[in-house]
């Protein structure tokens, strides 16, 4: 909205800092949270042991990629030679 010539925001609020905290609260809410909270650290090697999978799973799949290549390449070697060998044999 305009006032004027002064522009004023389309949206403005203030946040109220927090009030001081009751500390048996914040011990109860945080025993209920282990159940289904991990630490960082927990996090992080989940994190690697993901990535590991990842990255084993990406060497299977060039490792069956290139076994298929090579298949390939055989075969057409194979059939290339058929091919001489029906020649010379004319």
């Amino acid at each position: 909205a305009t006032v004027g010539t002064e522009r004023m925001p389309a949206f403005s609020m203030e946040v109220r800092k927090p009030e001081e905290g009751d500390p048996s609260v914040a011990d109860r809410i945080r025993a209920a949270t282990q159940g289904y909270t991990v630490s960082a650290r927990q996090g992080d090697y989940a994190d690697a042991e993901g990535h590991e999978k990842v990255d084993e799973f990406h060497k299977g799949v060039e490792a069956l990629e290139q076994a298929e290549r090579e298949e390939n390449d055989e075969q057409a070697t194979e059939n290339h030679t058929d091919e001489e060998d029906e020649e010379v044999g004319e």
